[in-house]
This record gives structure tokens, C-alpha cells and sequence, in this order.
């Protein structure tokens, strides 16, 4: 059954590079506009870490019998590293932004900078110390190589339980601080406001929920590894080989989905297939309303923006 497993995991690792790959066309494409948002520039970042990870479960076995493609490939799932601490950032965007009223530019000058340097320097730095101090290697259940090192097991456990327990208490801390709120009865702006709240909302419970999805297995497996010495039975490394390299997919699902919708209300005939192509190719205009493209990133603050 082991001579499957690769074709397993290519499968989903195609479909996250696809969608990771279509999230950074999306953003890029019309850079001048989409890079003004910080949840764009965190989304951005993301996608490509997460294309690093995707294309090393991708290659799978084929780093097998070769010493530098298989610590190449340990590289690559190790700065996937970055995929759950920007999914932290995000939520901490969404939590500053949606709960306490943060606007964008403060966002943007006093706390997007730390959280872009803490995702990239931790997993880019734990994927240089163990290639150079030998603790990559192909595993013993699959053909993945991956680390053998306890400190490095426990990094991944914690890095993964914090940054989940962060995203569930974001979310948690957002929809309480809605629910104390009081709204305007009979007012038709306050409740579009609102409205926009809970999808902003929606869209941050989704990412939280894709990563659990996406991390489960991992940390499942990380947790058996350090306390039993084993990398877990054959069926959790068939979980981890679907689930985990999905990150993309579904990021590229909930990030589509504002603008797909909105299509698709204004235009009840359009079927999903055009209203996808319209999000990811925008007919672009010279008067710059382009209010269908998902990434015009608006806060909806909960409270009067900080100034």
C-alpha cells in the first residue's frame, strides 16, 4: 500500500499549488490596488510559503535516494512552517480591526511588520538548523522527509497548538464583542453594517477551520512521534497526506467566495464557473470600480476606528 501513497498526496499537493498559485495571480495582478490591504499582502505571503510546502509534498518519493533532494524537500515542508503563523497574523488583523476598530494604515506600520518577520525568520531559521545538523530524513512510514529530532517535534507541536488556540480565541473574542454590541433598530445602514460584519466574520471562522483541518493530522502525528517514538499507523499518514497539503485549496475556496457571491447575487443566471472566472480574470476598468474583485479589503470595525 505504500507504493500509493505518493499518487495520494500529489492529488491534493496539485490542487494547493493551484490554488496558492491562483490566490498570488489574483493579488498580483493588479498589484497597485490589492497591496494597499494588509490582509492581501498576509494573504500573499501565505500562498507562497504554502507553495513551498505543496510542491515538497508534490515530489514526494522522488526525493528518495537522493540525500540533497530529500533534505530540499525537508526545507520545503518546514517553511510551511510560515502557513499557521500567518493564518495567527490574520486572525490578529481581523480581531484589531474588527473588535478594538484598529484602521489599516496603524495595522499597517505598527504591528504588520513584526508579524511578517516572526513568520518568516522562525520557520525559514528551524529549516537552515535542522538540514544543518542533520535531522532531515525520509520517514519510516512514508517518503517524505522530514525531521527526526525531538526539539524540532516539539517546535512543530507548539507552533501549531498556539497558533490554533490563538485563531479560536480571535474568533471567539470577535463574535462575543458582536453580540454585546447594540444596533440601531429600523436603521437600513446599520444593518448593511451589519451584515458586513458577519460575513467578514464568516470568512475569518473558515480560515480558522481549513487550518484545523489542515494541521490535525500533523500535530496528531508529531504528538504520537514524541511520546511513542512512532510515526503513527499507516491510515494517519494517509490523513496527513490528504489534509495537510489542502491549505491552499481552501484558501483560494474562501478567499474567491466574497467576490463569487456577489456576482452571483447581482446576477442570478451567472453559473459559479463564470463567476469564478470573472474573480480571478476582472475586466478591468479605467474608472477603477471594480467592487466585484474579493480582495478590496475593507475593515468593518465593531467600534469608531482608532485614530
Amino acid at each position: 500500500m505504500l507504493a500509493i501513497l505518493p499518487w495520494v498526496i500529489r492529488v491534493p499537493s496539485g490542487l494547493s499549488i493551484f490554488g496558492s498559485t491562483t490566490i498570488v495571480y489574483i493579488i498580483l495582478s493588479d498589484r497597485q490596488r490589492n497591496l494597499k490591504h494588509p490582509r492581501n499582502r498576509l494573504m500573499l505571503m501565505m500562498s507562497i510559503f504554502d507553495l513551498f510546502s505543496s510542491t515538497a509534498f508534490f515530489t514526494s518519493s522522488w526525493a528518495e535516494g537522493n540525500s540533497r533532494s530529500c533534505i530540499a524537500q525537508g526545507i520545503g515542508i518546514w517553511l510551511g512552517g510560515a502557513v499557521p503563523l500567518y493564518n495567527s497574523s490574520l486572525s490578529l488583523y481581523y480581531l484589531l480591526t474588527i473588535k478594538y476598530g484598529m484602521n489599516q494604515q496603524r495595522f499597517s506600520n505598527q504591528i504588520e511588520p513584526l508579524l511578517h518577520l516572526i513568520s518568516i525568520v522562525l520557520p525559514l531559521s528551524a529549516a537552515v538548523i535542522a538540514a544543518v545538523r542533520g535531522h532531515i530524513m525520509p520517514g519510516s512510514t512514508h517518503r517524505l522527509c522530514s525531521t527526526t529530532s525531538t526539539i524540532m517535534s516539539i517546535l512543530i507541536i507548539s507552533g501549531i497548538a498556539f497558533s490554533f488556540l490563538f485563531c479560536v480565541f480571535s474568533m471567539s473574542s470577535i463574535v462575543w464583542s458582536m453580540k454585546q454590541r447594540p444596533t440601531s433598530l429600523g436603521s437600513s445602514v446599520s444593518t448593511r453594517r451589519r451584515m458586513e460584519e458577519m460575513e467578514t466574520v464568516k470568512t475569518a471562522i473558515l480560515y480558522t477551520s481549513a487550518f484545523f483541518i489542515t494541521f490535525i493530522g500533523l500535530l496528531c502525528q508529531e504528538i504520537i512521534k514524541l511520546t511513542y517514538r512512532d510515526e503513527g499507523s499507516f491510515y494517519l499518514t494517509i490523513l496527513i497526506g490528504i489534509s495537510y497539503p489542502l491549505q491552499g485549496f481552501w484558501n483560494l475556496a474562501i478567499y474567491v467566495r466574497p467576490g463569487v457571491n456577489r456576482i452571483r447575487e447581482r446576477d442570478k443566471d451567472k453559473s459559479l464557473i463564470g463567476a469564478l472566472r470573472e474573480v480571478i480574470f476582472p475586466v478591468r476598468s479605467n474608472t477603477n470600480s471594480q467592487i466585484d474583485i474579493p480582495n478590496e479589503d475593507v475593515p468593518i470595525p465593531c467600534t469608531p476606528p482608532i485614530a
